[in-house]
């Protein structure tokens, strides 16, 4: 549970220029200042902040073997990486969102095709310019609303095994807080 953004790209030049191309998105990425970023042949790793998955793409040097996929163009790409990123327990969803969709778009300029899922509905495609402040308020109030349901899920969940709970959600300062906001919301 939470938002996640989903992510397939795919690269069909020389593997010999991926590891230059993905030290170029690094450095975009180093620009919304990470905990880490780690660039390394056919890898890209980025911890963006603490509460948050990593973003990750580890490409592979063939064509993508399954053969239900032969009429996918992206996945028939002759080096091809796929994965997700939760964002929504990161310490600010926001900017761990717009962290992930800067990558995306630096892998765009940089020639790789990019295909994404994203949940909370964010992603415009490659122009990190064409997102404005209200569509950054818009992101923050859609976590807001994701928190609240979360929290309120939990609490049921709590109260039906009559104990605690570890969960992500339960251990914010504002748990419950967030818990009676979502069970309001439920009612309504």
């Amino acid at each position: 549970m939470g938002i996640t953004i989903h992510y397939e790209v795919g690269y069909d030049g020389p593997f010999t220029t991926i590891k230059r191309k993905l030290e170029a998105v690094a450095q975009e990425l180093q620009k919304m200042k990470p905990v880490q970023v780690v660039s390394d042949d056919s890898l890209l790793s980025c911890d963006i902040m603490e509460g948050s998955e990593w973003f990750v793409l580890d490409f592979l040097n063939k064509r993508y073997a399954d053969p239900q996929y032969r009429d996918d163009k992206l996945k028939e790409s002759a080096h091809y990486a796929r994965g997700f990123t939760k964002t929504t327990y990161a310490d600010d969803p926001v900017k761990a969102h717009f962290t992930v969709i800067v990558g995306l778009c630096a892998l765009m300029e940089q020639g790789f095709t990019v295909r994404v899922n994203d949940e909370a509905d964010f992603w415009k495609g490659c122009s990190i310019q064409g997102y404005t402040d209200d569509d950054l308020k818009r992101l923050a109030t859609m976590f807001g609303r994701d928190h609240r349901m979360l929290a309120a899920i939990a609490g049921q969940i709590k109260d039906a095994i009559g104990g605690e709970l570890v969960a992500p959600i339960t251990e914010r300062p504002d748990f419950e807080h967030l818990e009676a906001e979502g069970r309001k919301e439920q009612e309504e």
